[in-house]
């Protein structure tokens, strides 16, 4: 996603050509899991994605999210949480996104002296 965050937008989806896997043939029945179901477009998209060119080894597709949120239009299988808004969901990972190297290097030596 990107935005001003009162005009999100998805950005495009490219999926690779091969999927890395522990058999030569994908299974017969596959769990597919994401972290959250915000609108269905990624899960939709993946499950088209896998129809087309792995179809003639599916069985079955199933879901699986932490997160499904009451505006998504798809509904996976299985889910952990069930967001009755549409909240914004802060990963860990996200505040070293937008951070620039002298907060970061700040941060590191204040957790590291906390640390010590």
């Amino acid at each position: 996603y990107k935005g001003t965050g009162t005009k999100n937008q998805q950005g495009a989806i490219t999926f690779s050509r091969d999927l890395a896997k522990t058999t030569p043939n994908l299974g017969s029945r596959v769990l597919l899991v994401d972290d959250l179901v915000d609108t269905g477009v990624t899960l939709e998209k993946t499950i088209a994605w896998l129809n087309h060119f792995y179809g003639f080894y599916l069985d079955e597709v199933r879901t699986a999210v932490i997160w499904q949120k009451a505006t998504s239009t798809f509904k996976p299988d299985y889910k952990i949480d069930y967001l009755d808004t549409s909240p914004w969901i802060h990963m860990p990972f996200e505040k070293y996104e937008e951070m620039d190297i002298t907060q970061l290097t700040k941060d590191h030596l204040l957790t590291k002296q906390i640390g010590e």
